[in-house]
């Protein structure tokens, strides 16, 4: 058995996730104490001044009201400063992560006024240069979508913003912001917001789509601006129906499908018109721009298949409106369906740039998840594993890509284990395999502390490392990391997986048994 250091010592790990635990509670208690005494504070000395304000004669009373004012604001700063001495307190487990959780809340706070007076403030200047504005709204989403440098090759071309009347071209920068706004919350759970910021992005379609019908339908540009419009109103129902695992949140995504239904064809047409007029009109010069082009077609294409196969993928993962078993099958398959025609553009994409976009590592992790589901057909050739490393390949720094194939990978050596009469026969057959998965594990735990899952992923692995060598030592680490776990998700419950290791590793190694209680079935 190796020694165990000091800095790396398991029962140190166990006492540092309970004092962890006791920390959290002191610092909220503290938190609020501390509240309570100074808003009493700040009530007594409002009355105080109040009071005295009143018995004063009518010539000084606005200093003294001024003076009240200020006086007032020394205990309301004093909760500030509380709750920020509480809040580092209580943060111990990550204070980074937690300021970053408080930054992105005043961002959502305000997320609606802020996309309203950007909207305002770019309108106020103007329809002069529309063109540029339409553009300068579209690249604001380049960090996020692989369809922007499509979108923005589209409305480059002039007839399609020049024969479009003011009131068109300012719906299109207010779509734009607000879809970027709405795609920002929607990595969060910002459900309200978000929803609000759809509904808004809908009723901006709608009202743009009437004026286009409105003008006669043989303005150079109205089908692209029609199929446009479908693939906005697509993702304004996504954004709202994704994280919220209700029969409304069906009803968005199946709404986002039918939108996009409409799109598609269009969109296919303008890309190989467009890809057409530029072979025919030497409009590009070199191979690399025209490569370009292309990567554009290519990724607006697997865009659109992606999110539809993830309409019906997400669908799979309801809790609280779980679908029937013939639902079920039906979203299984539709999903692995789509995600298949995106790895086709994924193979051709590499035929024809070399470099694969970083975008399809989560096309491909998609695809895997898909592909996990028990309803699914098998799809020949594909296996879930393989699409995740490949993924890893495209993006080392893809978390979720290290989340889904530890978890994938652990359920699979948790049966064969479990199936095993011999486990030091498993060890060697699975030796390596075990060792990726552990440094996978690491990696994914590093990149997202704060994740009960990421720590319950090195919990698993330490529990079937102790059916081998320094059985005492890997037990009492997954006992720590259980422990973690609880703090950050104290609603936490042992999958059946789980549970099985934990208890047939009790019945084998009996004198494991104290520690192994600590890692409870709630």
């Amino acid at each position: 058995m190796k020694k165990k250091t000091k800095e790396n010592s398991p029962d140190k790990e166990v006492s540092a996730a309970r004092g962890v635990r006791r920390t959290c509670k002191a610092g909220l208690i503290i938190l609020l104490l501390s509240c309570i005494i100074c808003v009493s504070c700040s009530i007594m000395l409002v009355w105080y001044n109040l009071f005295f304000a009143s018995e004063t004669d009518s010539s000084s009373v606005e200093p003294i009201r001024i003076a009240a004012t200020e006086q007032t604001l020394i205990p309301l700063l004093g909760i500030v400063i509380s709750i920020w001495v509480a809040l580092n307190i209580y943060n111990v487990i990550s204070n980074k992560e937690i300021q970053l959780a408080l930054r992105m809340s005043e961002k959502v706070k305000s997320s609606l006024d802020k996309t309203e007076a950007k909207i305002n403030t770019v309108l106020a200047m103007g329809i002069g240069n529309t063109q540029a504005e339409i553009l300068t709204a579209i690249s604001q989403n380049s960090p996020y979508y692989s369809f922007t440098p499509f979108l923005l090759w589209s409305f480059e071309n002039e007839h399609i913003v020049s024969n479009f009347n003011d009131k068109i071209l300012k719906l299109l920068v207010t779509i734009e912001y607000t879809f970027t706004a709405a795609s920002n919350l929607n990595r969060g759970k910002s459900y309200n917001e978000r929803n609000k910021l759809g509904a808004k992005g809908l009723e901006y379609c709608k009202q743009c789509r009437e004026e286009l019908n409105r003008i006669a339908k043989e303005v150079k540009g109205h089908s692209f601006l029609s199929g446009y419009l479908s693939l906005r109103e697509g993702d304004f129902c996504f954004y709202q129906g994704y994280r919220i695992q209700t029969n409304e949140g069906k009803t968005f995504l199946d709404r986002a499908v039918r939108f996009y239904l409409e799109a598609s064809p269009i969109i296919y047409e303008f890309l190989d018109d467009g890809e057409k007029a530029i072979l025919y009109t030497n409009k590009l010069s070199s191979k690399d721009q025209l490569s370009t082009t292309m990567q554009a077609a290519f990724l607006m294409k697997a865009y659109l298949l992606n999110v539809m196969g993830e309409c019906y993928n997400v669908q799979m993962q309801y809790k609280e409106a779980p679908l029937k078993t013939s639902e079920r099958m039906i979203c299984a398959n539709t999903a692995i369906e789509y995600f298949s025609q995106v790895y086709d553009i994924y193979t051709s994409y590499i035929q024809v740039n070399g470099k694969i976009d970083a975008v399809f590592a989560k096309y491909l992790r998609n695809f895997g998840t898909a592909l996990e589901r028990p309803e699914a057909v098998p799809a020949p050739g594909f296996q879930a594993a393989e699409l995740y490393l490949n993924a890893l390949k495209i993006d080392p720094s893809d978390v979720l890509s290290y989340r889904t194939y530890c978890s994938l990978r652990l359920k699979e050596l948790s049966k064969a284990l479990l199936e095993s009469s011999n486990p030091t026969e498993f060890f060697v057959t699975n030796s390596q395999d075990i060792t990726r998965i552990k440094g996978f594990a690491e990696v994914y735990m590093a990149a997202d502390p704060s994740n009960a899952i990421s720590h319950y992923c090195k919990m698993l692995v330490h529990l079937i490392l102790a059916f081998g060598e320094n059985a005492e030592e890997n037990v009492k680490i997954a006992a720590a990391q259980f422990e973690t776990v609880m703090v950050l998700n104290p609603r936490f419950q042992l999958n059946q997986d789980t549970k099985a290791i934990r208890d047939e590793l009790k019945k084998s190694n009996p004198q494991l048994g104290r520690i192994l209680e600590k890692i409870v079935t709630l």
